[in-house]
């Protein structure tokens, strides 16, 4: 086997340990191709002509497969080179190993030294990264900095360049202003020059409590209706308002009413009246004072009339709350051919006339004009009064009301010592009833004899309240918690009369409590009269009516006021229902009402909630009105009334006040009035508190108790 390239020991590793045969095997051939280069030099043979040993080796090993020895002796160096020892294959390979893991350990160190170096530059670009951005986010916030300041400069000066412009469209606004006022003041100035004998003198706008509406009959008065109805405008004195009637004019008085109007602007100051066919002035003033307030001043002038100056409204206010009187009337200035030729000043009614009211029967009429007087003097005028024969007066007709009106006011009538009219003499010559034509016919004496002749009036003072009181009666059960807010909404009431609250607490558990507050309430809500009275809820609700039975025994009282207890109203509500009030009527904003066949208190009303809280089916009428919002002629609580004439079931009744009173009204033919004017409705919606309502736990009564007095 020596004499053949083929190496025993190889082979056994090759077939027992293959992956250490390959080392072994390539390091043998790089040893055997050193030893034949060697033998390759000595031969001569340069470099590049010498053949590849291993082609030599590979061609040997072929031949030695097909037993072949021709080139042997070419092939001798290669026999005869001595086979490398396993031992000295194991200590090369040993070096070459150690040599292997000290080049691995110098590459790793020198790997981590770079990864070192890597990572410190990582860290250094990092760094500088970081640097970099945190110079960006400076450089950016110092820009939107610097950005947001510029803005704000720029906010700022626009803030201040609108302040300028605001300032100045103010400026040219109030100049605008100025420019209109002077230019309606010329406008005014020419118009007023157009009103002859109008004294105009430039004062401030006034307003006081009294209210005037002034009452003007008018026909055919195309020629004096600018002088008629601008003398009211121009008044300095703005709380006032006109009813006119024209009485089927024939000329253009009802175009030029309705210029003068929507030029001044005026609509919502003015009611308008045209009568169908020529009904003459008694039926025209009669239908307009059926429009007057009850607290409002009725002012009677002539369509083809006006007055003296701009400030008759205030002189006649003051006038009003200095004498504290029910009529007054003035003198006035004798207007024909575009002069005055006369100052007619009033005449005073005796002392023992006006005590004894006995002005009808004195044998003198006194009133001139201008003549004014409570409203509800002239809504209490009989019709008959303005009647002879039952048809309407067509003359004399200012006998016919001012001696109704002062008989009604009694002693307290008043004359004015200043002229505040302009009677137009002119155009009263034009018709033939005129006094100036007929001042001594038959026909208008025989009128005069018999307005002279009708009965004296009764005097109407129980109708006028002499104090400024305004009583309000409240029943309180367990709803304590709305005491103070109900009490803030009464002490902000725009009104300049005195308000009463009288508080009737029906429960004793609450008594102490509402005691410790009282004091307190009385100083905080210093507008009001607080009166607190304690009851054992014997009479549950109807107690306010006994309450007020006991009352108007110890005082002057002609109205009472009804209110809940969780019940709040807005600011104007008492001023309002006050004004609406009169003689035998009950007037409230929450109403029923029921035809012939549906009667069931509940569910048959025409009026649901939502009309009568919205104001709305007006024309419907009525056959209840819930106490709560309501004002009632007291003479309902007198020691006579029927109303205390109660049924045997009358501890049932106590739980259904209201039923029984708006029954009672009817019986007596009393009025049963819509007020329209709503609470706030705040806890009608709230659960807890409406839950405490009586009339929750007492429905079944209620439909039961209303169907029998309605079958009755």
């Amino acid at each position: 086997m020596n004499k053949y390239y083929i190496d025993f020991e190889l082979e056994n590793y090759k077939k027992h340990v293959p992956r250490l045969y390959k080392q072994l095997e390539r390091k043998t051939y790089e040893i055997k191709k050193k030893k034949i280069w060697e033998h390759y030099n000595l031969l001569g043979w340069k470099e590049k002509e010498s053949p590849n040993p291993f082609s030599s080796v590979a061609i040997y090993k072929e031949f030695i497969k097909t037993k072949v020895s021709k080139d042997q002796i070419f092939l001798k160096p290669l026999l005869e080179l001595e086979k490398p020892s396993i031992t000295e294959i194991k200590i090369n390979l040993e070096k070459e190993r150690q040599k292997q893991i000290i080049e691995q350990r110098q590459k790793q160190i020198t790997e981590q030294k770079q990864l070192a170096e890597q990572k410190q530059l990582t860290e250094q670009r990092q760094k500088q990264i970081a640097q970099r951005q945190r110079q960006k986010q400076l450089a950016e916030q110092k820009q939107i900095a610097e950005q947001r300041q510029r803005q704000r400069q720029v906010t700022e000066q626009r803030q201040k360049q609108i302040i300028e412009q605001k300032q100045l469209e103010e400026q040219r606004q109030l100049e605008e202003q100025r420019q209109r006022q002077l230019e309606e003041q010329k406008q005014v100035t020419e118009q007023r020059q157009v009103i002859p004998f109008f004294d105009y003198k430039e004062s401030k706008i006034e307003s006081g409590k009294n209210s005037f509406c002034f009452i003007i009959a008018s026909y055919n008065n195309e020629n004096y209706i600018k002088f008629n109805l601008y003398s009211i405008i121009y008044q300095n004195y703005k709380n006032w308002r006109i009813i006119y009637v024209n009485d089927y004019s024939t000329d253009k008085t009802k175009e030029l009413f309705s210029e003068i109007v929507k030029k001044n602007e005026i609509e919502d100051k003015v009611i308008y009246i045209q009568n169908k066919t020529n009904m003459k002035q008694a039926f025209s003033k009669y239908t307009a004072y059926q429009l007057l307030g009850n607290d409002e001043i009725g002012v009677v002038l002539d369509g083809d009339d006006w007055l003296s100056n701009n400030q008759v409204l205030t002189k006649l206010n003051n006038f009003y709350n200095q004498k504290n009187c029910l009529m007054a009337y003035s003198g006035s200035k004798l207007f024909r051919n575009n002069r005055i030729i006369k100052h007619f000043y009033p005449v005073e009614y005796s002392k023992e006339i006006k005590e004894q009211s006995n002005y009808r029967s004195s044998g003198e009429f006194y009133f001139s004009h201008l003549r004014t007087g409570k409203g509800i003097l002239f809504k209490q005028i009989p019709k008959s009064y303005m009647q002879m024969n039952d048809k309407w007066l067509d003359r004399v007709t200012d006998w016919a009301d001012m001696f109704c009106i002062a008989e009604l006011a009694g002693n307290r009538v008043e004359a004015i010592p200043e002229l505040l009219h302009i009677y137009n003499i002119d155009n009263s010559k034009l018709y033939e009833n005129s006094f100036y034509n007929d001042y001594s016919s038959t026909q208008r004496k025989e009128i005069e004899s018999h307005i002279v002749s009708l009965p004296k009036l009764t005097l109407v003072d129980k109708l006028i309240e002499k104090e400024d009181k305004i009583h309000i009666v409240m029943c309180c059960w367990k709803r304590f918690y709305l005491l103070e807010e109900i009490l803030e909404s009464l002490n902000q009431q725009l009104i300049n009369k005195q308000i009463c609250l009288h508080i009737l607490n029906n429960n004793p558990e609450a008594k102490i409590k509402l005691d410790e507050n009282i004091n307190n309430y009385v100083e905080k809500f210093e507008k009001l009269e607080i009166y607190v009275s304690n009851f054992n809820n014997e009479f549950v609700s109807f107690l306010r009516f006994y309450y007020v039975k006991d009352l108007i025994k110890k005082n002057e009282i002609n109205y009472v006021i009804f209110i809940d207890d969780d019940q709040i109203f807005n600011k104007g509500w008492v001023r309002s229902l006050y004004k609406l009030r009169e003689p035998n009527s009950y007037i409230g904003w929450y109403c029923k009402s029921w035809d012939k066949d549906r009667i069931d208190y509940w569910n048959d009303s025409t009026l649901s909630y939502l009309d009568v809280y919205g104001n709305m089916n007006k024309d419907v009428e009525i056959d209840y009105i819930g106490p709560g919002g309501s004002i009632i002629d007291a003479t309902m609580f007198k020691e006579e009334s029927e109303l205390w004439n109660l049924p045997e079931n009358k501890e049932e009744v106590y739980k259904m006040d209201d039923i029984w009173l708006s029954y009672i009204v009817k019986k007596k033919n009393w009025k049963l009035k819509r007020s329209f004017l709503p609470e706030e409705g705040k806890y009608k919606k709230n659960y807890s508190v409406q839950n405490i309502a009586l009339s929750t736990k007492v429905s079944n009564e209620k439909r039961s108790f209303h169907s029998s007095l309605i079958r009755s």
